[in-house]
C-alpha cells in the first residue's frame, strides 16, 4: 500500500530525528487520504507513541484549509507535522510563521508529493517523492486494459516512493 508506506516514511523520519508530538493534517476525501492517515497512526503506534486525536486536523487539498487546520493544531503544541500534500504544507508553514514560530526549530514539517513548490518553500520542504510520470503511465495502461476487457479483475499498481530530506523537518540541524 504505497500511501501507507509514504506516510510511514514521513512519520518515521520525524520520530527518528527526535520529534515526539507529531501532528497530522489529513483529508478524509478519498482512500489515498485515509491510507496516509492510517500510515501515520500505525507508525506512531509501532513506535509506542500514543495517537493524540487533538494532533489530527482535516483539510481538503487547498493551502487555505491547511492554514486553518494548522492554526487549530498549534493550540496543542506539536513539535512536528506531517501533511498529506506539499500544497497544504505551504499553508501550514504560513500559519506556523504567523504564530511567531519557526520551521524547523519549533515545528518540523514534512509534506507529500515533491512538487516544485517544495524546493521554493522557505525553508525547502522535506517531502515524500512520488513517481508522477510513472503514475500517469500506469493509470493510462490500466485504463487501456479495462477498455479492452471490462470484466477484468481490479488492478493494484504499487510504485516506489522516496523520502526527500530538506531543511523543513529539522533533520539537517542535527
Amino acid at each position: 500500500m504505497i500511501p501507507l508506506h509514504g506516510a510511514a516514511l514521513a512519520t518515521q523520519h520525524l520520530i527518528d530525528i527526535g520529534r515526539t508530538r507529531i501532528a497530522h493534517i489529513a483529508t478524509a476525501m478519498n482512500t489515498v487520504g485515509t491510507d496516509r492517515e492510517y500510515g501515520y497512526r500505525h507508525t506512531l503506534e509501532k513506535n509506542n507513541i500514543a495517537v493524540d486525536e487533538n494532533l489530527i486536523a482535516y483539510a481538503d487539498f487547498s493551502e487555505s484549509t491547511a492554514y486553518e487546520a494548522m492554526q487549530r493544531l498549534l493550540h496543542h503544541k506539536p513539535d512536528a507535522v506531517f501533511i498529506q500534500s506539499d500544497a497544504k504544507a505551504i499553508g501550514a508553514i504560513r500559519a506556523i510563521r504567523e504564530a511567531g514560530l519557526t520551521v524547523p526549530d519549533d515545528i518540523g514539517v514534512v509534506g507529500f508529493d515533491d512538487l516544485p513548490v517544495a524546493l521554493l518553500s522557505k525553508p525547502p520542504l522535506t517531502t515524500i517523492r512520488q513517481p508522477i510520470p510513472e503514475t500517469g503511465m500506469a493509470a493510462v495502461n490500466t485504463l487501456i486494459r479495462i477498455l479492452k476487457n471490462p470484466t477484468i479483475e481490479p488492478i493494484v499498481v504499487k510504485l516506489p516512493v522516496e523520502l526527500i530530506v530538506r531543511e523543513s523537518s529539522g533533520a539537517t540541524l542535527l
